[in-house]
């Protein structure tokens, strides 16, 4: 929870302060280098994890495979319904077709992932270290965030209060459960296992420690490296999305929409769909520790 109201003080006070006379476009590229950076970061510390996981070629895998097939399906299939996902989040951003930009975006955070991963065999950092220097850096760049927001004249009401952030966010936790059991019936785990191992929705430092104090380090460490790769494949995927609008794109990054994909979401998906993602983002950082808490 604390860590929910720094994030929050960060956006706000980019926000009271993006009345100031500034171009807000010179803040593009530092927002970029900071998502490589933190990147890199988490690559980095994530080697040592990814190493110990005795399940990671058999329980992780197919808990990341449901989570991405019955977010990303289930989430077309609610915009193709119910929703419409085009109206003014996407039209001034969307180029017609997928251009190089894109692909080189995706293939370029995906370079910065397996940077992460090989400076850790040359220098490893310590965890503690990690996780401030990355609090830090999604810190600054939801201040960067708050003040663009500011400077395109989008109000606080529509930040928190946005009625297909809310579908996203309900979609998006009903869908990841689904793939919990899913995948649980898979491996035969468990069900409520199940529910419990995809219920972080992307927040795999809370997850991480919740489940392995209510299952133990077996199925935590699963808990931990789904919702880490949900996190980096939705970075990988924001760009790739672009054509279908943002509501696949924020509802796969789940929590996180609200911290370290929301910069990734902004670049890609432009400003309209910023209070999208911080509507989903809020909602399923709230519901990840009561939907454990619940289950267990």
């Amino acid at each position: 929870m604390e860590q929910l109201l720094l994030l929050l003080c960060a956006l706000l006070l980019g926000y009271g302060l993006g009345n100031l006379s500034f171009n807000a476009r010179i803040l593009e590229k530092p927002l970029e280098y900071l998502v490589m950076a933190v990147i890199v970061v988490m690559g980095n510390n994530s080697t040592a994890t990814l190493l110990q996981s005795q399940n990671f070629f058999s329980t992780v895998p197919t808990f990341c495979l449901a989570v991405f097939i019955f977010n990303l399906l289930g989430l077309w299939l609610v915009f193709k319904f119910v929703a419409q996902p085009h109206r003014g989040t996407t039209e001034r951003v969307a180029p017609s077709g997928l251009d190089t930009k894109v692909i080189f975006s995706s293939i370029k955070y995906l370079a910065a992932l397996l940077l992460g991963l090989a400076s850790s065999f040359v220098m490893h950092l310590d965890s503690e270290q990690c996780a401030l220097l990355v609090d830090i850096m999604i810190f600054v760049m939801l201040f960067i965030v708050g003040l663009q927001l500011r400077r395109q004249g989008i109000g606080l009401r529509q930040i928190f209060l946005n009625r297909l952030g809310v579908l996203i966010a309900v979609s998006a936790m009903l869908l990841t459960l689904a793939a919990g059991i899913t995948a649980a019936t898979i491996l035969n785990i468990d069900p409520w296992h199940g529910f419990l191992v995809v219920s972080g929705y992307g927040w795999y430092t809370l997850s991480g420690l919740m489940v392995t104090d209510v299952l133990g380090p077996e199925l935590g460490t699963t808990a931990f490296l789904v919702d880490f790769f949900r996190e980096l494949f939705a970075i990988v995927l924001i760009p790739l999305l672009r054509q279908l609008g943002p509501g696949l794109a924020v509802g796969y990054s789940g929590a996180t929409a609200l911290d370290f994909c929301l910069p990734v979401i902004k670049l890609h998906h432009g400003e309209d769909a910023v209070p999208i993602a911080i509507t989903s983002g809020f909602l399923l950082t709230l519901l990840a520790p009561l939907t454990i808490l619940l289950l267990r």
